[in-house]
Order: structure tokens, then sequence, then C-alpha cells
């Protein structure tokens, strides 16, 4: 069995930084997961800065030579790979790769290819299969000491999948009954931001249940105004949801991490749920968010205390400008493609043209007298055809 790296923070960072390379580079998100491969396997699945041996450092574990170049081009560029935070952190690794990639001989990854040992490795875009990229974008690129092949593919694919939200092909599901609860409560708030938890939610909730109404889904709402502390609120939720006929579980959330201007994205979390998360998640990603999948959890008390199956709609982040702005311009189409998901398409109505009744035969026809003074020009069809007065 495989033990690669696969880290919470791997899930975290994978899918971002794919959609900022995809967003930077001329790459497919195939391309882009064949980076995060190594990248994830080289970091111990972004949880180590620093090789044990303290000579590789960063995303790549840029060694010798290239550690020098990273330090003095970030210095001299306004980025600290050194520093304390994580952002400015990454945002460092970031700048240097896509100057390494772009303006230094290592640009063959993405142009020319090259030839290791007498094998031909050839761009990125050449490369027919995730798998092959993979390896062309190690062996050409990294040129490590240790390969770890099969985590580089396996971290490859799985950022993959992360990034396109882990959904299969299918129809809409169009669930009949659903019950749709807001995220935490009135009393017991959640994250705070550039927007706030408990109010957006709660306005999604809103919003969703009258366009899965619309769409003929028997939906109850529910927004907890009474809990005081988080054990009641969590309760109190499951409560309401166990106590309905339903045939699916829903509760929104927002989530946060720390103040960026990047957009970060959205997700769907899941106990036994994977192609539904899947598919919701990428429908709200396709509103201008960052997917960042379906992703299990079995720890959460919703998840794993409903009766029915239920997922818990992630729809942004709220310390984000990037996701806020999307979601306050996109309110609207998010919840259609949530409402897609869940209770089908819309099917446009056909309505016939409304008839001119002709009064019946015999009947008088109301006459109006219109009294006019000066002189009057009369147009037929646009001609003037006389004046009188």
């Amino acid at each position: 069995m495989s033990s690669a790296p696969i880290t919470d923070q791997f899930r975290f960072k994978a899918p971002l930084i794919m959609g900022h390379l995809i967003a930077m580079l001329p790459v497919s998100d195939e391309d882009a997961a064949a980076v995060l491969g190594s990248f994830g396997t080289e970091t111990g699945g972004f949880t180590l800065r620093e090789e044990s041996n303290g000579k590789g450092y960063g995303w790549a574990q840029w060694t010798g030579e290239r550690r020098h170049d990273l330090e003095v081009w970030c210095a001299a560029n306004g980025f600290d790979p050194y520093a304390d935070s994580e952002e400015e952190y990454d945002q460092a690794c970031l700048a240097f790769f896509l100057h390494e990639i772009t303006e230094t001989w290592e640009k063959r990854v993405l142009t020319t290819g090259g030839t290791i040992d007498g094998i031909f490795y050839p761009p990125l875009c050449d490369c027919s299969q995730l798998d092959q990229k993979t390896e062309s974008f190690w062996r050409l690129y990294e040129r490590p000491g240790t390969p770890h092949e099969d985590w580089r593919r396996e971290m490859a694919h799985e950022a993959l999948r992360l990034y396109r939200g882990g959904a299969t092909e299918g129809k809409p599901m169009a669930y009949k009954s659903i019950v749709l609860s807001s995220g935490h409560g009135k009393y017991v708030r959640g994250a705070h931001g550039i927007i706030d938890e408990v109010d957006e939610a709660r306005k999604v909730v809103d919003a969703l249940a009258e366009a899965l109404a619309a769409r003929g889904v028997d939906v109850v709402t529910f927004h907890d105004d009474t809990s005081k502390d988080q054990s009641t609120n969590l309760a109190t939720i499951v409560d309401a949801h166990n106590e309905e006929d339903r045939e699916l579980d829903v509760s929104v959330h927002f989530n946060a991490f720390e103040q960026r201007e990047e957009p970060v994205g959205t997700e769907v979390l899941y106990y036994s749920q994977a192609d539904l998360a899947g598919k919701v998640s990428a429908a709200i990603a396709s509103c201008g968010f960052i997917n960042r999948g379906g992703k299990k959890n079995t720890g959460l008390y919703f998840l794993a205390n409903c009766d029915e199956p239920a997922i818990l709609i992630e729809v942004c982040f709220v310390d984000s400008e990037g996701d806020c702005e999307v979601y306050a311009e996109q309110f609207d189409a998010i919840i259609e493609a949530i409402a897609d998901v869940l209770g089908g398409e819309m099917k446009g109505e056909v309505i016939d043209p409304p008839t001119e009744e002709l009064p019946p035969p015999n009947q008088p026809v109301a006459r109006i007298d219109i009294e006019v003074s000066g002189e009057v020009v009369i147009f037929i069809n646009g001609e003037q055809v006389g004046t009188k007065g």
C-alpha cells in the first residue's frame, strides 16, 4: 500500500496552487497536477519547508545553486521565502517557480522538453497521459536524488481529482425531499471576515429553498435561533433534520483560513456521498470559484449523525477578497447551480401567445369619440395622408 503523504495541507493547497498555475501559465489542469505531484512529494504533503539534511528548501526543495538563486531572486523582487507567514512563504515559492519555468532554461519543461541519460522527455503539453506528464516534470525540473515515482504519480492523480471536484459524469440527482439548514446559529456564531458566515448561510438556505421549490422539491429549512453553546447547537440542527421525512440533508457553511486577497475556493464535505459532493462543488465552482472538490470527513457531527445521506457545503472563504467578490456578483448563479444538481435543471414552460378575442357576432363594439382643436396631421403606416383643421 502506498504511503504517499496526501495530508490535509496537501488537500488544501493543491487545488489552490493549481488554479494559480493554470491562470498564469499555458498549462492544462493535468499539466498543473503533474507539478503538484512533485511538489507534494518533495514537501511531505506541504508539511515540510526544509529538507531534513538542511539542503533543500521550498516547494521544489531547491538545493545548491538553485536555493541560492531562490534567495537572491526573492530578495531582489520583494518576496521572503523564510517568512513566518505561510501565505508569504507560499507567495515566494510560487513567484520563484514561475520565474524559473518562464525565464530560465527550466522552461524546457513547457517548451522543448529535454534529454536525460539518453532518453528524451517531452514538454508537458506533448505528453498524452498524466503519468507521462508527471515523469517528464520530475525528470526535467526536479531531478531528485530519490524519485519516489509512485508517490509522485499518486499525488498527481489526487491533485487532479481534488481540482476537478472528484465528481463523476451523470445526470443531476433530482431529490424529491430535502432539509436545508444554515450552519451555527443566532447565538453561536461561525466565521467572520469580509462577510459573516451565519448571516450569509441563512441567505443561501432561504434562496436555495425557493429555487428547489420551483423545481418541485419538497423543502424544509431550519435556522437555530435558540442554542447558546456549540454542543447544543450541533444537536439541535441534527435533531431538526432527523425529525423530517426526507431524502437528503444539506448544511450550508462558509469557510475561513486567513485574510488574503487571493481566491481560495469552494468545497463540499461528505461522509459517504462522494459523487454528490463532487457534483455540488463543481457546480458552485462553475460560477467563478476555485474548485477544492468533495472532501471526505467522518468526524463532523452533522455528517455522522444525520439519519439520511448528508453533505455540508462550504460555499467560499469569508476572509478571501477574491472569493467574496465572486460570491457577491454571482449569488443568483450559485443558487441556481446548486439547485440544478439537487433538484434537476429547470425546464422552460412553453406558453402559447395570447390571441385577440373578437366580440361575438351582432354585439355592438364600443365607440370612442375624440374632439380636437387646431390643425391635426394624419399619418397612416408612417406616411402623412392629410391634415384637418
